[in-house]
């Protein structure tokens, strides 16, 4: 009696191809997943670095507050404070900015990658 060999069974999930199409879109995802990460983590060590930054301005200006002798000088060193603040403020806003630009530029790169390797 002839043996009979085992037949593969179709994969019932597998329809004309999709595992691999899913695994593929899969695979983008959790590639574009890591770069936001990445972008996540450098925004929040810059925001962190700025924060710092300020509260170090801050300190150093309070102290000259304390030292204030006569109210004109503490006003003037207030409207100084406001000024520091304000120049570290804008600068901050600035470079996050120029840093979402390029990262935006980054991820249009990646998607027009992807694209090119789709219709390759």
């Amino acid at each position: 009696m002839a043996r009979k060999t085992p037949q593969t069974q179709p994969n019932p999930w597998d329809f004309f191809g999709q595992s691999e199409l899913s695994k593929t879109v899969f695979n983008q995802f959790f590639e574009l997943g890591s770069l936001n990460a990445k972008m996540a983590e450098s925004l929040t060590t810059r925001h962190i670095e700025a924060a710092n930054q300020m509260m170090e301005t801050t300190l150093k200006q309070m102290e000259k507050l304390n030292a204030a002798k006569q109210p004109a000088d503490f006003f003037q060193l207030q409207g100084e404070l406001g000024k520091t603040q304000s120049d570290i403020s804008a600068e901050m806003a600035q470079q996050m900015f120029e840093q979402m630009l390029e990262y935006s530029s980054e991820v249009n790169h990646w998607a027009e990658d992807q694209i090119e390797k789709i219709h390759k």
